[in-house]
């Protein structure tokens, strides 16, 4: 009966971390959506704002008051470079609000997979070796399929960040002609 109670002992721990792990996921992927949230907010807001410069721009123009319309075209790029720094920043952020959503609902697949297990296994009051095993194979397989997600997650974010280096450096080696 020893045995037993060992077993039962490390699926309650396995159950109370897969119970962690889905909270800390849920947290993480509403903080990120949440940043997405003000990204995505504040890129409006900033369309708005170029849209409104652009029109007084050309308003004063017409007026032939040009240093206004330069310094209304100096904030209008400004502007415009804040919006291209948002897109990069929530380029950021998407995959990893993604990932963390893929993990939070992959720990509530297993857990709810284990838990289904352990109440079969206490159906007859006995966890056997078998029974075991198949609780512990759930778990490597969470932990193979949170590695796959990690990396392709980690992939994703080098791939917009080399897209973004490619870009600096085409515009390093223009500066230098």
């Amino acid at each position: 009966m020893a045995a037993n109670d060992y077993r039962h002992q490390q699926i309650t721990e396995i159950q109370n971390q897969l119970e962690l792990e889905r909270a800390k996921r849920e947290k993480l992927s509403a903080n990120y959506h949440k940043s997405l949230k003000a990204v995505d907010a504040t890129k409006s807001v900033l369309v708005v704002t170029i849209t409104g410069l652009s029109t007084a721009s050309v308003c004063l123009s017409t007026v032939v008051a040009s240093p206004a319309v330069t310094a209304v075209e100096a904030v209008s790029l400004g502007t415009a470079l804040l919006f291209v720094v948002c897109g990069i920043v929530r380029s950021n952020l998407a995959p990893r609000a993604v990932k963390h959503e893929k993990l939070k609902i992959l720990a509530e697949k297993k857990l709810s997979k284990i838990s289904e297990l352990v109440s079969k296994a206490l159906d007859d009051h006995l966890i056997t070796d078998e029974e075991y095993s198949l609780v512990l194979s759930e778990l490597s397989k969470l932990k193979d399929k949170k590695e796959q997600i990690r990396s392709k997650a980690k992939k994703s974010v080098k791939n917009e960040t080399s897209l973004i280096n490619k870009f600096k450096n085409k515009q390093n080696v223009k500066k230098l002609r």
